[in-house]
């Protein structure tokens, strides 16, 4: 899973920010990998997530080497392995 990228599509930007107030305030579906929509790490999906997430360049984020620790991809564990790997071409 990629940490931050709360709606799955394999990138860490606005609209997964959206994804978590949606989720969180709007009813909006869950994230299909929890861990993938706590992007400050903290073990909880939360405003905070939200909040830690804008705070940071989004375009360079979810891929750079230079991100921060939380906000790198991390190990597939309970389920979250979506983001891993290039979808299969159609």
């Amino acid at each position: 899973f990629i940490r931050g990228d709360a709606n799955g599509d394999g990138n860490v930007n606005l609209p997964d920010m959206q994804f978590i107030l949606n989720f969180l305030f709007l009813g909006g579906p869950d994230p299909r990998c929890m861990q993938s929509a706590d992007p400050n790490g903290d073990g909880n999906v939360n405003l905070p997530d939200a909040q830690y997430g804008l705070n940071f360049p989004l375009p360079r984020r979810a891929r750079s080497e230079t991100a921060l620790p939380s906000m790198r991809r991390g190990p597939a564990a309970n389920g979250c392995s979506f983001g891993l790997s290039a979808p299969a071409e159609s």
